[in-house]
């Protein structure tokens, strides 16, 4: 599944290149009409080949452009987060020390400089990356096996909305979400009332 972060002018798109196990990034530039930037693309990542992988990019204040990725079953094993300096298609392999393991669907966002990835691992958990090491890691946001969720930010606070069952929803926020010890607060989702939401 492909993924997009708007940056300034800039749209960042990462998806799964199937034909060489590879995580592939690239930009639309939209205050120059839509220029395409120049491809980047990861080394082989094993057998991330099928539409069971999902990839999740975000992009730092500073330009530096994060992805994570992981299969969906029980299939393959791999699972990885990334750091690319995309002048020079530059990766950086940095998943150790983050709890990212096979099954997580990882879901990414940036606040400032920092990396903030939401993940399932037994119970919905988050950690951070400060741009140079992990500073929080497999914090538990909520002690639920949701495993389809979306997260979001204003580049202050964070927000995470799962699906919980067949009808159910859970709503959760790090209010002026820190890279140390972030709190997570459980809302009642504002469309909660809606049918079939």
């Amino acid at each position: 599944n492909p993924s997009v972060w708007l940056e300034g002018t800039d749209i960042y798109v990462a998806w799964i290149d199937d034909s060489g196990d590879a995580i592939e990034v690239n930009t639309i530039n939209t205050a120059s009409a839509d220029a395409l930037g120049t491809k980047c693309s990861s080394a082989d990542q094993g057998t991330i080949d099928t539409p069971r992988f999902t990839v999740s990019i975000a992009v730092a204040d500073n330009g530096t452009v994060y992805f994570a990725y992981s299969d969906t079953d029980e299939v393959d094993t791999e699972a990885a987060v990334f750091k690319l300096t995309f002048s020079g298609c530059s990766f950086t392999d940095i998943t150790s020390g983050s709890s990212l393991t096979a099954l997580d669907r990882p879901s990414v966002v940036t606040i400032g400089n920092s990396l903030h990835m939401i993940f399932q691992d037994g119970n919905l958990s988050h950690s951070v990356y400060d741009g140079t090491s992990w500073t929080t890691a497999n914090t538990t946001i909520a002690a639920v096996t949701d495993d389809n969720y979306d997260v979001t930010t204003d580049g202050t606070s964070i927000w995470v909305l799962t699906v919980s069952g067949a009808t159910g929803n859970n709503f959760y926020k790090c209010a002026s979400c820190p890279d140390s010890t972030p709190s997570w607060s459980s809302l009642t989702a504002p469309w909660s009332s809606q049918t079939n939401v």
